[in-house]
């Protein structure tokens, strides 16, 4: 805390001013306390100084700032000195219940910006080999793996998206504590050594065909504690504390600096199966992953680099609680719960698209270079979602935004997903762009709704508590999606889609009318034009 004096611009003694919650909707900072005034005739005031934390938590240390009684003087040297006695004792207690000045966020700036892009590189890195998990998928189906049904398979990539998720209840409450800096360099050491595991899935046939059962089932388990485990975990870390960094720095600009951020999967979902696409039938699996790993190195580094917190300014006075696995606290606001439910069902519907989307390509009819370069077009549009959607919710709302969105993502399902079919490659094309616009914007605002409702300072607890049941929707899909494509078919593959969009859709309603205490209120905004324009 701070151990400067408050001015006093009146005579008399100034009173501790009573508790009182400032908190606001976006995380809320803590206000600083009135104060109150005696008669112009009394005695000169004592100026009081705010003790440290340590001076309120420790009955030991006392304060050296002495409080006069009510009436400004004592009559005797003994009613002195029991005055001063009771008025230091009542100024310590009434000084550790002082609000801490206000934290300012600066909302841009270099320094902030700097991490955005540090967040975005580390989001390229890890989500970005989530986004390209059905390219992973379609190779080893058709190669190492081929042994194995798709469903099997899907689980891998679906335990690395559970502990993505899950883990992230974790590092929330560490990231809360101790900062970005030791979680970012674990979390990327971690990382790198799960694609140095995963590069030495060796066949003994070439063109990566295991020549046995056996051997395929080596690969398998090697895939999992590689890429299942240890880069699941990983990512846990590097992402949570990634996203959570920008609350440190923006409030109003929140939106669009977590879209921003948030855009990095989308690059590395374009770059990585493009990569893929063009390395694996030259270089086969091995080369192809560390060249793979070479990039993610790269991206690391600048993550590391850049990205910066502000622990210390957000965590100055305050008592830290023992950390939770999973804060049940969360769950008694019913706009978390709604809004928790929402994400879940819809990141069940992205982790299927980008992990089955390439077999259900192949289900239609469409070759394997279709189907990758589908799944490239899909993060591609999803690039400009997460952008466009995080600046236009700073205006609009960030629940109103991602309504919006939903909406339109189920509009996009049921008319243009369903008719799609081989002697269509256009529309699939247009689909996928479409499609990718609509779940990017969603996926960029989830964490931004979630810091809605809680303080900047416990926006990593909240952001991991909910997606460690996020995580469970996510660890079914694959698995389930591959199961649906196979036993149903694409068709209802697409509306077992529009089902889970439309559940997400009433839930984000719902975690709206929870804001407005259940009455549906409309906001009318007036755009500047000029301003744009001159934007422009």
């Amino acid at each position: 805390m701070d151990n400067s004096t408050q001015p006093n611009s009146h005579h008399g003694l100034e009173e501790a001013p009573a508790d009182k919650d400032d908190d606001d909707d976006d995380g809320g900072r803590r206000g600083q306390g009135g104060g109150s005034s005696d008669d112009a005739n009394k005695p000169a005031p004592t100026t009081l100084i705010r003790p440290t934390e340590e001076s309120c938590s420790s009955p030991s240390t006392s304060s050296s700032t002495l409080s006069l009684p009510a009436n400004g003087f004592t009559s005797s040297a003994e009613d002195s000195d029991t005055a001063m006695s009771q008025g230091l004792s009542a100024s310590e207690d009434a000084q550790c219940d002082l609000p801490l000045p206000p934290v300012t966020i600066p909302d841009g700036g270099i320094r902030a910006w700097l991490t955005v892009i540090g967040s975005t590189c580390a989001l390229t890195a890890t989500f970005g080999i989530i986004n390209s998990i059905g390219t992973f998928q379609t190779y080893l189906d058709s190669h190492q793996l081929r042994s194995f049904q798709s469903r099997d398979v899907g689980w891998i990539p679906a335990v690395n998206i559970l502990l993505c998720f899950v883990l992230g209840v974790q590092s929330g409450p560490l990231f809360d504590r101790h900062g970005p800096r030791l979680l970012l360099i674990g979390g990327s050491i971690l990382f790198l050594a799960g694609l140095v595991g995963m590069s030495f899935t060796h066949c003994s046939e070439p063109r990566d065909m295991c020549k046995t059962g056996a051997e395929s089932a080596t690969v398998y388990a090697i895939l999992m504690v590689t890429w299942g485990l240890l880069c699941g975990v990983a990512s846990a870390i590097v992402t949570t504390t990634s996203l959570a960094v920008v609350a440190h720095w923006f409030d109003a600009k929140r939106g669009l600096a977590v879209g921003i951020a948030y855009a990095g999967s989308s690059i590395g979902g374009v770059i990585f199966p493009l990569l893929m696409r063009a390395t694996l039938d030259k270089l086969g699996w091995n080369w192809s992953v560390r060249i793979v790993l070479l990039i993610v190195f790269v991206l690391l580094l600048l993550a590391n680099l850049f990205i910066r917190g502000r622990t210390k300014e957000l965590n100055a006075g305050k008592k830290h609680r023992k950390m939770k696995v999973i804060d049940f606290a969360c769950f008694a606001d019913a706009r978390f719960v709604w809004a928790t439910l929402g994400v879940g069902m819809f990141e069940f519907v992205v982790s299927a698209a980008l992990g089955v989307l390439p077999t259900w390509a192949k289900a239609r009819g469409f070759d394997d270079s279709t189907a990758f370069a589908v799944l490239a077009v899909y993060n591609a549009g999803s690039f400009f979602g997460r952008i466009v959607a995080g600046g236009v919710s700073d205006y609009i709302g960030r629940l109103n935004t991602t309504i919006s969105t939903l909406v339109l993502a189920v509009a996009i399902v049921c008319g243009l997903w369903l008719p799609v079919n081989e002697h269509r490659l256009g529309l699939f094309y247009v689909f996928a762009c479409t499609f990718g616009f609509s779940t990017g914007s969603i996926m960029s605002l989830a964490p931004v709704c979630i810091s809605q409702f809680c303080k900047s300072s416990d926006f990593g607890r909240y952001l991991g508590t909910s997606y460690s049941l996020v995580g469970i929707f996510c660890f079914l899909s694959i698995p389930v999606g591959a199961e649906v494509v196979e036993k149903l078919g694409p068709e209802l593959f697409c509306v077992l889609f529009a089902v889970f969009l439309s559940i997400a859709l009433f839930t984000f309603a719902m975690a709206r009318l929870a804001t407005l205490e259940y009455k549906w209120k409309w906001r009318i905004i007036i755009v500047d034009l000029n301003h744009w324009i001159a934007l422009l």
